[in-house]
């Protein structure tokens, strides 16, 4: 189902013009989307992943620390994961909103609160990736975070699904809105 899922989006983003030529193997851990809905969506865990660079940033009065967890790439697609953990002592939950929204709302469901912000950067190639969009223009990144609150102490992931980096790219830069540009992020295959 989800093989299928993927190759149908695929082939939606190679008809709009996007380059993809094929589907690579899914990441075991990238979240499942929701049942009718082909964007990874926030969710609560995938724990056994690294941290691969981590920093605190924040949101107003909430202390947050944004975690680089996996870029995983295959041959036509590459799936970003990152956390974010709220550090705040606060007794009311921080709410992502468009916390790493990029403000292009072109998409029937984007509106506004996804992670369509977050872009990989290929230092060797000077080359920008930005989130891949369905034929529709909606983001193929976590969606709907206007209602995904974060209470104290908890965690939250997100993700967003790029063109595939070539096969001789070891490491990238992740950026991430509010949280600055990580360096030096190896690409798991």
């Amino acid at each position: 189902m989800r093989v299928r899922l993927l190759l149908t989006v695929f082939t939606s983003l190679v008809l709009t013009g996007c380059g993809l030529t094929g589907v690579g193997a899914p990441s075991p851990r990238t979240p499942d989307p929701l049942p009718g809905n082909t964007q990874p969506q926030p969710s609560a865990a995938p724990t056994d992943l690294p941290f691969l660079a981590s920093r605190l940033t924040s949101d107003g009065p909430f202390a947050l620390d944004v975690a680089v967890r996996e870029v995983r790439t295959g041959a036509a697609a590459m799936t970003v994961t990152i956390s974010v953990t709220n550090r705040s002592t606060l007794t009311r939950a921080w709410t992502v909103g468009d916390f790493f929204d990029d403000g292009t709302t072109t998409g029937p469901t984007d509106r506004g609160w996804t992670a369509g912000g977050i872009t990989v950067i290929d230092t060797s190639a000077a080359k920008r990736y930005l989130p891949a969009r369905t034929a529709d223009g909606t983001c193929m990144c976590s969606l709907g975070l206007f209602n995904t609150s974060v209470s104290a102490g908890q965690t939250v992931f997100v993700s967003a699904i790029y063109q595939a980096v070539p096969p001789e790219v070891t490491s990238v830069a992740v950026d991430v809105p509010h949280a600055g540009t990580f360096t030096g992020i190896p690409v798991s295959r």
